[in-house]
């Protein structure tokens, strides 16, 4: 064939302009209702992805929930559990939903968040899962992933989700407050293998992916309903449950890593507020026990603490203090020695310090209290000095508060608030502390002065 016969069209004859290199010059239609389209591409391809309103996909997705699964204890801070005969475990970065492999029927396993994610209409929602299954689709066997309230072995009475359904299929599902509608069967993925699904929650259109794969289905929202779930608010979960009669084999739902992300939308939120939305504010441990990290006790004073330059008087993140009035000296005390969990960094933004004279009025001499912080000591002890495998606390002054003599019982220092921006960085395993140093004062066994230490941040 002709190249001119390529270029040139045969009923009227007009040709297309081709330059001396052979290039063909291309003008677009100038009327929108008879133009055709093209389709905006990187270097390598990939086309720009869009929403079906319209929205352009601009690399602005904020985490709105985040598991990657480290510790061997589910993360209280993050997750709902319940188990009826089935079994939930946590080990190897992998949450195990009927580790024990029961076979009973009727037999359950799920968690859910304890956040729910928010859908704000046409700005898409996106669900991930890193999972692996043991069991193809089978009789008398449910698994379901995605996002959605469900209890027990009841049906979900709203969600989107994957399920491998006891009718041996394998769907995604659209869930409208009880009302439900599916996908055709699609291809099952591999059993044993990791795979990583992916819910995207259009106003539209649900996309239901298994990444890895390519595999990808498209199930339109219900004419009838609005949106597809009838509750704007819908936490994350997975659960597995038996049927009636007992499966062949036990299913068993493994879970490395889930995440759920809001596309397009930007939410102006700072990574700090992102951190603390995703359980990791300091007020609580990142790792088990998953506990409170200041020395608060309901309803309980808290004891004196021994003050002494190399050991803690507590080991929490601040919190509630005593200590005796010691004798003026220009000794570092270690009021609060905190250890950083392995694996992460301490952001900390504001200490606030405030205290009162309590037990008997300041006697002989004034009280003077000089604060202080030890940033990322590799011990506790405040003389720790730098050398090998060994780092001395990097120590900030917050300022002074104190009494003059006679102050009575009940009067409160001024409170010290210290910002800090940039946050201040302890690493993992590192020490933080909270120094107190008392240069005048009388060792008054009945003067006691009691306050709290408030640390703001987040764990990373």
């Amino acid at each position: 064939m002709a190249l001119d016969s390529i270029v040139r069209d045969p009923t009227t004859g007009i040709g297309a302009a081709v330059d001396a290199s052979g290039q063909v010059s291309v003008a677009l239609p100038q009327n929108p209702f008879g133009a055709g389209f093209v389709k905006p591409c990187g270097v390598g391809g990939q086309p720009m992805l869009m929403t079906t309103s319209g929205h352009v996909e601009v690399s602005q997705d904020q985490m709105v929930f985040y598991d990657q699964v480290d510790g061997v204890v589910l993360n209280s801070n993050l997750w709902n559990s319940s188990a009826t005969t089935m079994t939930i475990t946590q080990a190897a970065g992998l949450i195990g939903l009927n580790a024990g492999l029961s076979t009973t029927t009727g037999a359950n396993a799920r968690i859910e968040s304890i956040k729910a994610v928010p859908l704000y209409g046409t700005m898409p929602v996106v669900v991930n899962f890193g999972a692996s299954v043991n069991t193809a689709p089978e009789a008398n066997a449910t698994i379901e992933m995605g996002i959605g309230t469900c209890t027990g072995t009841s049906a979900p009475t709203d969600g989107i989700f994957f399920r491998w359904t006891s009718a041996a299929t394998f769907v995604g599902v659209i869930n409208f407050g009880g009302a439900e509608a599916t996908t055709a069967p699609m291809t099952a993925p591999s059993i044993n293998d990791f795979h990583t699904f992916r819910i995207i929650i259009d106003n539209e259109l649900v996309y239901f992916a298994i990444v890895d794969t390519s595999s990808l289905t498209i199930l339109s929202r219900p004419l009838a309903n609005p949106f597809p779930v009838s509750n704007a608010r819908q936490p994350v979960f997975a659960r597995v449950y038996n049927g009636g009669s007992a499966p062949s084999t036990a299913p068993r739902l493994q879970i490395g890593n889930v995440m759920a992300l809001q596309a397009v939308m930007n939410m102006n939120r700072d990574w700090p507020t992102t951190m603390s939305s995703l359980g990791r504010g300091c007020y609580q441990s990142p790792v088990t026990t998953f506990a409170q990290t200041q020395n608060f006790t309901n309803s309980t004073a808290p004891t004196n603490a021994t003050l002494a330059n190399t050991t803690a008087g507590y080991t929490t993140l601040g919190g509630k203090f005593s200590f005796a009035a010691p004798a003026g000296a220009a000794t570092d005390f270690a009021l609060f020695g905190f250890q950083v969990p392995a694996g992460f960094q301490l952001f900390v933004t504001r200490v606030d310090i405030n205290t009162i004279n309590t037990g008997a009025a300041v006697a002989t001499t004034a009280t003077i209290l000089d604060w202080g912080i030890g940033l990322n000591s590799s011990s506790v002890s405040l003389a720790t000095t730098d050398g090998p495998g060994t780092w001395a606390p990097r120590r900030r002054s917050m300022g002074l508060q104190g009494w003059i003599v006679g102050a009575a019982i009940g009067v409160a220092a001024p409170e010290l608030t210290n910002t800090y921006d940039p946050p201040l960085v302890v690493d993992s395993g590192r020490y933080f502390h909270v120094i107190v140093c008392v240069p005048v004062g009388t060792a008054t066994a009945s003067q006691v002065v009691r306050g709290s230490a408030s640390i703001h941040g987040y764990f990373e």
